[in-house]
């Protein structure tokens, strides 16, 4: 840190778009130069989207860069985040840099101007075309220019943006999540789900969601007949949890056996069987409030494992052997019912068929494609 009397702050801005190791060695270059670093991120949503969809990813808010930014940068007290937002008319760079300009002046002003005297502002910037503009519109702060070629990681947001599983090395561990592909693969009892995805993952060395439903009936029921409504909330959220435990330390791709809709499956066959045929308004709300708000945007692709083509195999839990074909039916409908079951839109519900092989072929062959893309 500066010792001299001046009080050094920092402004470095971007759109961390999304954040990568690049960015974090520039702002640690900066945060060794000031006494306080401020982190704006720009905020334009109509531009932003747009991004997103050129580069056929899904949306980034500035909210989840934020979250990425204090996730990576905990602990450095001296290192304040803010969002800036930007008016959706402001003309494109380059031609809106003095309506943009005014924009940050007012902002580092509302924002990032400490209490206290003799303060003196350094702009770090890693676009050499914007020192000039940097220099003509805040020419009473210093301008210090981060060559990114010049480090470790000379790449560019763009360049993830448009491949960002070539790229995967250099995004930020806490972006990762992102922008991995994540691929459930369902069906109903005793089609190979969980042996397919625990191969698939081991074979591209990623991680998986383990199947909380069953574990928790293992450790805490061993029927699933007489696993009650608290049991299933358990359930729902220990697979959460799971779920996310398995993005944070995927590796490109990951994996999924089950979801919600599964789960509701289970909880109506299990009413029904025990001649509970409706269910109350409550009960649906429940698990529809928590498919929109957790699983209705996952997974990037869905596959499910028809009975077809694979044996029935007994393991003192499974109860429906003579019901395959029916049941798959059921399960399927669900999906309909939850809206994400329509061969017309993506990403679309594939039904796999065949033998055991024949089915690690095909998801092997697809998932190689992703990374190869």
């Amino acid at each position: 840190m500066m010792n001299n009397n001046d009080f050094h702050v920092g402004i470095l801005v971007g759109k961390f778009f999304p954040l990568h190791r690049g960015h974090l060695t520039h702002i640690f270059n900066a945060y060794s130069q000031c006494d306080q670093l401020n982190i704006i991120i720009c905020d334009n949503i109509q531009l932003d989207m747009r991004l997103c969809k050129e580069a056929n990813i899904k949306y980034i808010s500035a909210d989840t860069r934020l979250r990425w930014l204090k996730t990576e940068l905990k602990g450095f007290n001296n290192i304040k985040i803010h969002i800036m937002k930007e008016p959706n008319d402001m003309p494109e760079y380059p031609i809106g840099w003095p309506q943009w300009s005014k924009c940050l002046n007012s902002f580092i002003y509302d924002y990032c101007t400490p209490y206290t005297t003799d303060i003196k502002f350094t702009i770090f910037t890693g676009e050499l075309n914007d020192v000039e503009f940097y220099k003509s519109y805040f020419p009473e702060y210093d301008i210090k220019y981060f060559d990114y070629s010049m480090t470790r990681y000379p790449i560019s947001a763009t360049q993830i943006r448009k491949n960002p599983l070539q790229y995967w090395d250099y995004i930020c561990g806490s972006a990762r999540k992102h922008f991995a592909k994540k691929i459930l693969i369902t069906g109903t009892e005793s089609t190979g789900k969980t042996t397919l995805v625990k191969m698939l993952a081991k074979i591209f060395h990623t991680s998986w969601a383990e199947e909380m439903g069953r574990i928790y009936v293992e450790q805490n029921v061993n029927d699933e007949r007489y696993i009650t409504d608290e049991d299933y909330f358990n359930i729902i959220r220990l697979q959460i949890e799971a779920n996310d435990h398995a993005l944070k330390t995927c590796n490109r791709l990951c994996f999924f056996d089950t979801d919600i809709v599964v789960t509701y499956y289970y909880y109506r066959l299990y009413k029904n069987e025990n001649d509970i045929y409706e269910i109350s308004d409550s009960e649906l709300n429940l698990f529809n409030s928590i498919y929109d708000a957790y699983y209705k945007d996952l997974y990037d692709y869905r596959f499910f494992l028809s009975f077809e083509g694979v044996p029935w195999v007994s393991d003192g839990l499974r109860r429906h052997e003579d019901y395959r074909d029916e049941l798959d039916g059921v399960l399927l409908e669900h999906y309909q019912n939850f809206n994400i079951r329509d061969f017309t839109a993506h990403p679309k519900m594939e039904i796999v068929k065949g033998n055991y092989h024949n089915r690690l072929s095909y998801m092997y062959k697809f998932c190689q494609s992703l990374i190869n893309h």
